[in-house]
């Protein structure tokens, strides 16, 4: 291998580490956000055999326990695939969810957080389970 090959492996390599950086700070500014609206916040949380961005909890008296997910998107474009693969994510958690003695599942939010713009079929995809954007 000659010297280039060797230079533009370590340039990828830093660009990786700066991308991985940057999302997160980007994952932890959400967090944040969320944490100030009453969630208590776990940042990358494995779930079934996944990953999810951020995780969070609540707790009502009436209710019960309520779940939240959010996939971070700091990019130019948010794609429909973006949405399908995150919208997996949500329904494997809800499907591993215990009814309760009401016959019921735990409340499930789940927010994707962006940068960029939403290509116009993105939106479209996001009807079940229902995903709502949000605009960093």
């Amino acid at each position: 291998m000659g010297k280039g090959s060797a230079g533009s492996s370590r340039k990828r390599q830093v660009q990786g580490y700066r991308s991985e950086i940057k999302g997160l700070r980007f994952e932890q500014k959400v967090a944040s956000y969320f944490s100030k609206k009453g969630w208590n916040i776990t940042i990358r949380k494995p779930l079934y055999g996944g990953e999810i961005d951020i995780y969070g909890e609540q707790e009502d008296l009436f209710s019960g326990k309520s779940y939240l997910l959010v996939e971070c998107k700091d990019k130019e474009h948010v794609s429909a695939k973006d949405v399908m693969h995150f919208m997996k994510k949500v329904t494997d958690f809800h499907n591993h969810q215990p009814i309760d003695l009401l016959g019921q599942k735990p409340s499930v939010k789940a927010v994707l957080a962006y940068t960029g713009e939403i290509d116009k079929d993105a939106k479209k995809v996001a009807f079940r389970p229902k995903i709502e954007f949000k605009k960093f």
